[in-house]
């Protein structure tokens, strides 16, 4: 080719999938599951010209949305494999007119309303369906929810919590990322605990 390969190309969504797996390597657990993202980068164009063909992997400490880029001191390498405050785990969220404005991570062992509870993978659709069809969303994220906390994946459970979500950016999603981080959440309850396999007696239909 003349060029790199354009976001969205077969080779662009290779070197993602390349870059993925090296990345959950070198973290030492996978990359949707912390404050991490993965950044795939080509060469120059006039590099490219010249005859390079490599691809560079590099990861980055981020917000949940993917957006932020945080500063840090110190290598990321095997961070996932302790106790690391880049895993996803319990947080505090705020929340207005149904749009969640604020997402602090706290220790489980405080008061919080919201914790990770997996992922789900999104089919492929368009960005603009997934960012719009929030009941695929809730489909997709309540089942994540009743795998966590081990209750009823059926009708019931959307009376037990609620649920956010956090797709991958747009970059993300064109690289070929389909994996939607989800979090089981409560409106008024706080919990001073995990809910993984909390099951229906902590968390009964309401």
């Amino acid at each position: 080719a003349d060029v790199a390969p354009a976001a969205g190309t077969p080779g662009a969504k290779a070197a993602y999938r390349d870059c993925s797996d090296a990345a959950a390597d070198f973290l030492g657990g996978p990359v949707r599951g912390a404050r991490v993202a993965v950044q795939v980068v080509w060469p120059t164009r006039a590099g490219w010209a010249g005859g390079a063909r490599w691809f560079r992997c590099d990861v980055t400490t981020a917000d949940l949305d993917g957006r932020g880029r945080v500063s840090r001191t110190g290598s990321l390498a095997g961070e996932l494999t302790h106790a690391s405050p880049l895993r996803l785990a319990c947080f505090d969220p705020e929340v207005s007119g149904g749009t969640v404005t604020a997402m602090t991570a706290v220790a489980c062992g405080e008061a919080h309303r919201a914790e990770f509870a997996g992922l789900w993978t999104a089919p492929d659709i368009s960005y603009a369906r997934l960012e719009s069809d929030t009941g695929l969303s809730a489909g997709g994220c309540r089942s994540a929810i009743a795998r966590f906390a081990g209750l009823p994946d059926d009708s019931e459970l959307q009376f037990r919590s609620g649920w956010i979500s956090y797709n991958p950016t747009r970059a993300e999603w064109l690289s070929g990322e389909r994996l939607v981080r989800c979090f089981i959440y409560f409106s008024e309850r706080t919990f001073n605990r995990s809910l993984k396999n909390a099951g229906p007696g902590v968390l009964p239909v309401r």
